[in-house]
C-alpha cells in the first residue's frame, strides 16, 4: 500500500462546483414554477380564468424551492468545514453528526464505498462500539432520528457523498484506509 504523505488535520470543505450547479438548478426551478404561477393565476388574477389547483400548490412549491435555494447559498457562503480529519479522528460538523463529535480513528473498524446512482458515491464509515457515539445525543427524538438513519446506511456511524467533499476523492479515500490501518482495532477491513 502506498505510504500517503499529508500533515493532519486536514478541513474538508463542501464542494463548490457541486454548491454552483444546484443553485443554478435551483434559480431555473424557481422561474419555471413562478411562470406556472403567473399563467395558472390568469396572469395573476387579471384575467377572467386561473386554475385553482395551480393557485394552491404552487405558492407552497415555489416557498419550499426558495427555501433550498437561500439553503445551498447559506452553504456556498459557509466558512466552515464540512468534515476535518484529525490525528485523533474524523469530526462532522453536518447535521445529524454534530452530536457525536470525534469519531476516533482507534474505534473505526472499516468503512465503505457504494454507489448512489449512476455518477454518484457515499462512503459510510462503521466502528465497533456505536452505542458510545449514539448515547453521547441526549435529545430523544434526535437520538431514534440518527439509529433510523444509521439503520438505513448499513448501521454506519458516518456517511458522506463523495461529490460532495472539495477535496480529492482517491486522496481522501487512501487517507481513511492508511489512519484506520494505523489506529483501527485490528488492522480493519474495507468493504
Amino acid at each position: 500500500m502506498d505510504t500517503v504523505n499529508v500533515v493532519l488535520p486536514i478541513e474538508i470543505f463542501a464542494s463548490r462546483k457541486l454548491l454552483q450547479k444546484s443553485i443554478i438548478t435551483y434559480s431555473l426551478y424557481l422561474l419555471l414554477f413562478s411562470w406556472c404561477f403567473w399563467q395558472g393565476s390568469g396572469r395573476f388574477f387579471t384575467e377572467k380564468y386561473y386554475n385553482q389547483k395551480i393557485v394552491i400548490i404552487m405558492p407552497v412549491i415555489i416557498i419550499i424551492t426558495v427555501a433550498m435555494f437561500f439553503g445551498e447559498i447559506i452553504n456556498f457562503n459557509r466558512k466552515k468545514p464540512i468534515l476535518t480529519l484529525t490525528r485523533e479522528g474524523i469530526l462532522i460538523f453536518e447535521k445529524p453528526f454534530e452530536y457525536l463529535g470525534r469519531v476516533n480513528w482507534r474505534d473505526i473498524t472499516e468503512f465503505s464505498e457504494i454507489a448512489t446512482g449512476e455518477t454518484g458515491r457515499k462512503i459510510t464509515v462503521y466502528v465497533n462500539n456505536q452505542s458510545m457515539y449514539i448515547n453521547k445525543i441526549t435529545d430523544p427524538g434526535k437520538r431514534q432520528r440518527f439509529i433510523k438513519a444509521s439503520q438505513a446506511h448499513n448501521n454506519g456511524i458516518l456517511w458522506i457523498e463523495t461529490n460532495r467533499i472539495g477535496f480529492d476523492q482517491e486522496l481522501f479515500k487512501k487517507i481513511l484506509k492508511e489512519m484506520i490501518a494505523q489506529h483501527g482495532p485490528d488492522k480493519s477491513t474495507f468493504r
